[in-house]
């Protein structure tokens, strides 16, 4: 009897351990546009186009789980494969988007373009699945020196991105027309521009101009100073120097299929915040 006990408990341990491993995460909230606070940043979960989905299902969660050095954040999701677009953006933000109204808005924003030397973003992520994505951070750029209490979107004069990694199926490149190929911070970026972007969406109609910088190569752990990116776009004239960064998000643009992201580490640098991890 001992012997068949020991077999059946061989057979069944393998299968109990993964399903032990996906009840240890949380799910903080599944709800369109939920927000939650952490440590290292505020999780958004960004469906800006789930519309495009039409009457197909799809979730999209902000999670949480217990890392090696503590909690770790991410989010799932799961869109359909059809239409080919970008569904959405879960991600992980700092600062006041323009795009929402911020009651009690996060200190240290807006940064000015004028005068910024240093900004440090680092960060490194796992991500599984078998869906269509990228990694990117996003820079709103608008002419606000200070935070409106109100969504003010008619502000936003630049979408300012920097793509660190893209899935083989994702969209072969950014919007607009490659301008360059630039070594910067000893990473090799291509430049690409639509100086009148908008939403693609469909819900609102206003412009701005639209600036990624492509690393060619894949990653998922990277540090890089994004004022110098930005000083590259300000001395091409595809930025003015009056204008401010209203916030900065890391996250998936996410098109088919299924994935999970782990944030392992996300740090933003700059003496106009005067801390190394807000």
């Amino acid at each position: 009897m001992n012997r068949i006990v020991s077999l059946l408990v061989a057979l069944f341990l393998p299968i109990m351990l993964p399903i032990h491993a996906i009840a240890a995460n949380t799910v903080l909230s599944c709800d369109a546009f939920a927000s939650h606070p952490t440590p290292i940043g505020t999780l958004v979960n960004n469906v800006w186009n789930q519309q495009a989905a039409g009457k197909a299902r799809w979730e999209q969660c902000l999670l949480q789980r217990d890392g090696p050095n503590g909690p770790e954040y991410g989010w799932r999701w799961r869109w359909p494969a059809t239409p080919r677009v970008v569904f959405a953006q879960p991600q992980i933000t700092h600062g006041n988007t323009p795009w929402t109204s911020h009651p009690t808005p996060q200190s240290g924003f807006p940064i000015p373009l004028t005068g910024l030397d240093h900004l440090t973003i680092s960060y490194a992520v796992t991500t599984t699945g078998d869906a269509d994505f990228n990694l990117a951070t996003t820079f709103w750029l608008t002419d606000l020196d200070q935070v409106p209490p109100q969504a003010d979107i008619n502000s936003i004069r630049a979408e300012f991105m920097v793509w660190s990694y893209a899935s083989d199926n994702f969209f072969s490149t950014p919007a607009g027309r490659k301008r360059a190929t630039v070594e910067i911070n000893g990473i090799e970026w291509e430049v690409w521009v639509e100086r009148r972007w908008h939403d693609t969406s469909g819900t609102n109609d206003n412009r701005w101009i639209y600036i990624a910088f492509r690393s060619t190569k894949n990653y998922l752990d990277i540090t890089y100073n994004a004022a110098e990116l930005v000083h590259y776009a300000l001395q091409r004239g595809f930025l003015d120097s009056e204008w401010s960064i209203a916030d900065i998000e890391l996250g998936n643009e996410v098109m088919r299929g299924t994935g999970e992201t782990w944030v392992h580490k996300f740090r933003v640098s700059t003496p106009a915040l005067n801390t190394d991890n807000i």
